[in-house]
């Protein structure tokens, strides 16, 4: 099994660092041919992230994320539901940031120009 990930939506747009949980062989052939693409890498950096795994701050600070994250996305359901009613389906998704909503008897702009009226936005921070 190979697994391969980015610290990019965990921490920062601008830390461009992934990471591959995979069979040695795999990470060394990854390894040699990412050289091949990049030979400086930043390697300041990627000893800071390292100590960050190490120590365990990585992961509170996605325990925290990850808590905030649905705190918003239950708030922000939970308006769907209150301001548009029947005239939105969806389903509460499990993970990430986005709820795939379906409007009926609404016109899309509309339903933005009113959720703009209303303030949903603000409303779900």
């Amino acid at each position: 099994m190979i697994y391969v990930g980015t610290l990019t939506k965990t921490l920062a747009p601008a830390i461009r660092i992934g990471f591959i949980a995979a069979p040695r062989g795999f990470i060394a052939a990854a390894a040699q041919f990412r050289r091949v693409l990049d030979w400086q890498g930043d390697s300041v950096l990627e000893a800071a992230i390292a100590g960050l795994f190490r120590d365990g701050t990585i992961q509170r600070h996605i325990r925290k994320s990850v808590r905030i994250y649905r705190e918003r996305r239950d708030n922000f359901c939970r308006l769907l539901v209150e301001r548009l009613g029947e005239r939105a389906r969806f389903s509460v998704p499990e993970g990430g940031m986005s709820v795939w909503t379906t409007f009926t008897g609404a016109r899309v702009k509309e339903v933005a120009a009113r959720a703009s009226a209303l303030d949903v936005l603000r409303a779900c921070l």
